[in-house]
């Protein structure tokens, strides 16, 4: 039998939160359990340890070794070309990367710039693609690389079915309202943990859906894929988008909005916005005046989860 061994993990109090979430870990040699509490009604669900090591020392996003892999790249690429006869020269590895291509032919010199051109590209993508990282293009704002939350949401929808489970035990899986007001509020009363301005962090305060549960806290990027993820569980035929402020996320649903609740058309579909960042309990449909602001002078970008 195996031998389980009770932690208490957290319980956090903040002035604008009426009432916290209690959570105990206890651990046993393949699961994970995690009992939430809170006044009206708890959770509670299994998570296997071998998908919470799933993601254990995710790297972060480094330009460095991005452009040494591009810049590697292009060397082995270059080697090739100046067989044909074509002279090319990097700069220098303390510099932007650029390249100089000599030769007689200058058709021959246009095929081969064109060519490094895709490959130095291709190499980036693929650095990108291999990291679980994406280059976000934000309004008015140069593309910056965050962690790619869409592979991780698709990653983590199966390893988040305990979860969906013990929501759909407790609350049903037929009024998705009341679902997603349940699920935002419990996410909502995880611990927070800031995102800086986009620009600055790369996305380096990310934690998958698994790791933020384990470790009781989480950011506004993690909060949301978290949120959608286990939204997705349960109604997998509803769309959810991720939107994404300058130093902000929320997520857009497939919801009827009622009253004056804030919601976003996108190709066609009307969206109800939910932010289940906390600490602030915001319902759904509701989002601060700052990012209302930005939703109407359409300063956000979104992807479909």
């Amino acid at each position: 039998m195996n031998k389980a061994l009770l932690l208490v993990v957290s319980l956090f109090l903040h002035p604008h939160v009426d009432a916290a979430t209690n959570v105990d870990r206890i651990e046993t040699e393949q699961y994970t359990e995690l009992r939430y509490s809170w006044p009206d009604k708890g959770i509670t669900f299994q998570l296997s340890n071998q998908n919470l090591q799933k993601f254990r020392g995710l790297r972060r996003f480094s330009p460095d070794l991005a452009k040494l892999h591009v810049r590697n790249q292009l060397v082995l690429k270059a080697a090739e070309l100046q067989q044909q006869g074509l002279r090319i020269r990097l700069s220098p590895a303390n510099l932007p990367l650029e390249f100089q291509i000599k030769g007689k032919d200058e058709n021959a010199v246009q095929g081969a710039m064109q060519l490094l051109e895709q490959t130095k590209q291709k190499a980036y993508n693929n650095y990108l693609q291999e990291g679980y990282f994406y280059l976000l293009k934000l309004p008015n704002r140069p593309p910056v690389v965050i962690p790619d939350h869409v592979k991780f949401l698709q990653l983590s929808l199966d390893e988040l079915k305990p979860v969906a489970k013990a929501f759909t035990d407790r609350y049903g899986r037929n009024n998705i309202r009341q679902i997603a007001n349940k699920l935002a509020l419990w996410v909502q009363r995880i611990p927070y943990q800031d995102l800086s301005d986009r620009q600055e962090s790369a996305g380096s305060g990310y934690s998958p859906p698994l790791q933020l549960l384990y470790d009781h806290r989480g950011d506004c990027d993690s909060k949301a894929v978290l949120f959608a993820g286990v939204m997705k569980n349960i109604f997998p035929n509803s769309q959810f988008r991720i939107i994404y402020f300058r130093d902000h996320a929320v997520i857009a649903a497939q919801i009827p909005a009622v009253k004056d609740e804030q919601s976003l058309e996108i190709d066609g579909i009307k969206f109800l916005l939910i932010d289940a960042t906390g600490p602030l309990e915001l319902p759904i449909g509701k989002l601060t005046e700052q990012y209302q602001q930005a939703i109407d002078n359409r300063q956000f970008t979104h992807r479909l989860l």
